[in-house]
């Protein structure tokens, strides 16, 4: 990466953050309401299904002890797929009003555009993930080896997530009804929340469910990441719970690709 992309890059960041700070009131619902809603909303609906089927004993890895990790992850989860709305949001102000491109003097590089909105949605986020993720670990510590393994999953993840980001910004140009463009967006975040949601019930539904939830290879997501903090032992992770790190691979390696030929052939901003 020259010098010239990089300081382009960190101007691009900064002005995305100066457009995000700008508008406090959505700034706070979407880092701190939401993931607080979606924590109580968890706290609700699981610890019940603890108490309603024996609060002492395990279902699958969950016990009352770790059980709290159920909803520390769907909170990191609902913070990382904000991005797929960001991404949205960064394709119809580029391509009809040019929002960052008119604050840019040099020419813009598409892919310096993106890395831009990438790198201020981390930085927004740091401080919720921080607090919430400090909290967890007082309560359930891990390794620091363990630490770095789940960093790195959820960069995998949120590259993931910057690929669903890219098909739902490149699907919004179909039609100019504002109805329609979110659409795509709303069902991506359904799909995400119904599959941590099923993975949390997961051991408390029919066997006859179950079988159709291990056809969702978002559930294996959910799953190892779970596990590598609850064993806190990545190899032994590894060998019991290979095939859930094997679809984690296969839908990063997916992601990538969208994520180069959407960045190659389909994002047609100014460069």
């Amino acid at each position: 990466m020259s010098n010239s992309n990089l300081k382009q890059i960190l101007k691009l960041t900064k002005i995305n953050l100066k457009i995000s700070i700008k508008s406090r009131f959505n700034l706070v619902i979407t880092y701190i309401i939401f993931p607080l809603v979606t924590f109580f909303f968890c706290f609700i609906t699981i610890l019940p299904l603890m108490y309603i089927f024996n609060f002492t004993i395990n279902f699958g890895p969950w016990t009352a002890y770790n059980s709290y990790l159920i909803m520390f992850i769907g909170i990191i989860v609902i913070l990382l797929q904000v991005v797929i709305v960001k991404i949205q949001v960064l394709f119809n102000n580029e391509k009809y009003m040019d929002t960052i491109s008119s604050l840019v003097e040099s020419p813009l590089h598409r892919v310096n555009l993106l890395l831009g909105i990438v790198f201020s949605h981390l930085i927004l986020i740091f401080i919720p993930f921080t607090i919430f993720f400090s909290l967890v670990y007082i309560y359930y510590p891990i390794s620091f080896i363990t630490i770095i393994v789940f960093s790195i999953l959820l960069l995998a993840i949120f590259v993931i997530f910057i690929a669903l980001g890219l098909i739902v910004g490149i699907s919004s140009f179909s039609s100019s009804s504002k109805l329609v463009k979110i659409i795509p967006t709303i069902c991506i975040f359904m799909i995400i929340f119904l599959s941590w949601k099923s993975y949390a019930d997961f051991y408390f539904t029919p066997d006859s469910i179950q079988a159709l939830i291990i056809l969702n290879p978002f559930y294996y997501v959910f799953d190892f990441l779970s596990l590598v903090w609850i064993e806190d032992g990545i190899f032994d992770t590894i060998r019991r719970h290979g095939f859930s790190l094997f679809i984690l691979v296969i839908l990063l390696i997916i992601a990538i690709i969208v994520i180069i030929f959407i960045g190659r052939k389909s994002l047609n901003l100014s460069v």
